[in-house]
């Protein structure tokens, strides 16, 4: 199965949600720091600068309010832009360029600041000046406006590179960091290093970390990253590039075995962005949704190893727009403001596996249905 949508102009439902979330709001850091999910909970940035949970919130991040599965406001947070959500803490930019931070710091990923957990989110006017940020899994990495200048905290850097500043050779759009961290150009080029992990090879040198950044040979000009045991490369072309160990499937090439140089994906094409790691869902520019990896979205005949190698059609509401997803929570973003979440069934025999035929969603209201 090819998997090929062609870019559509005009997009009105794109761009009716757009205006409802972004309208009185400085542009963002990113498009996709407009939201983010962590742990069974989708955090929004709102129009007011103001952020939204949408869930029952992630443990490290929920302060004093009760894990209820409802509408939330997360407290404290003003005039933000951007949202960017880890496995137990969070980072969000304002309008100023500074950076809130609040979550667990057990492994240094608030390595700017000295104290061990932070219970509700707080400034640090000492880290402004930012333009792009993320914190996925147990790391931290921000862009400075110069659009050289990175800094990098959390586990798996070493101590002497805990907060170490890197100057990169041109101006560059976008950061993530996981045990490697990546910076995509504005030249669509892309430079990493780090921690290789289960991702050895990428970096040259199949056993030794590298803490000097490299260009990646990637045949296209790169506009997004999605990092997990393994990584998908997301052209502007709408083709996409992978590599890594491929456990459960999560390239989506259509088998498990390692891919141990950056190749071009046999089956998608025409896609606008991919996320999830565990579970990857890609949206096309046509707006249609696919799903593929560990532990969900299978047919009815799948096998006991419960991996879906190839990508399978989503059937979404009607008004879906886009959507935001880490592992195993999935979310989609409808152009009236509602939030669905997708909620697959359990079956008795695999309690843990999932059928894509029996999946269905949970809506959250956008107005007047949230708690402080």
């Amino acid at each position: 199965m090819r998997i090929s949508m062609g870019r559509k102009g005009g997009n009105f439902a794109l761009s009716l949600f757009l205006v409802l979330f972004c309208l009185g709001v400085k542009a963002l850091a990113a498009e996709d720091h407009k939201a983010s999910v962590s742990r069974g909970t989708l955090y929004m940035v709102q129009a007011d600068g103001s952020v939204f949970g949408y869930g029952r919130g992630n443990i490290y991040l929920r302060s004093t309010r009760p894990l209820d599965d409802e509408v939330f406001r997360v407290p404290g947070l003003e005039n933000i832009v951007g949202i960017d959500v880890g496995k137990n803490h969070a980072l969000a930019l304002d309008s100023d360029g500074c950076i809130w931070a609040w979550g667990s710091n057990e492994y240094d990923q608030l390595g700017f600041q000295e104290e061990k957990i932070i219970q509700a989110p707080k400034r640090f006017d000492g880290l402004c000046g930012v333009v792009d940020f993320d914190s996925s899994h147990y790391a931290s990495i921000v862009l400075f406006e110069d659009k050289k200048t990175v800094q990098i905290w959390g586990a798996d850097i070493k101590d002497a590179h805990q907060g170490r500043k890197y100057q990169l050779d041109e101006p560059i759009k976008k950061v993530v960091s996981y045990s490697i961290s990546f910076a995509i150009a504005e030249s669509g080029n892309v430079y990493a290093w780090g921690n290789p992990g289960s991702m050895k090879g990428l970096l040259g040198k199949k056993d030794k970390i590298s803490w000097e950044p490299k260009k990646l040979d990637i045949p296209c000009h790169v506009k997004q990253i999605d990092i997990g045991v393994d990584v998908i490369f997301v052209c502007e072309s709408g083709d996409v590039y992978m590599f890594g160990s491929n456990t459960a499937g999560t390239l989506g090439n259509g088998n498990t075995k390692p891919v141990d140089r950056i190749t071009k994906h046999p089956t998608l094409s025409g896609i606008e962005k991919i996320m999830g790691a565990g579970i990857r869902i890609a949206k096309t520019y046509n707006n249609e949704y696919f799903g593929w990896g560990d532990q969900l979205l299978g047919p009815v005949e799948w096998t006991n190893s419960g991996y879906i190698t190839d990508p399978e059609f989503i059937k979404v509401h009607d008004g879906v727009v886009d959507f935001y997803s880490e592992n195993y929570s999935i979310f989609f973003i409808k152009n009236n403001g509602n939030v669905l979440r997708l909620v697959p069934e359990e079956h008795w025999l695999f309690p843990v596996k999932y059928s894509l035929e029996d999946y269905s969603f949970q809506e959250y209201q956008y107005k007047d249905s949230y708690k402080e």
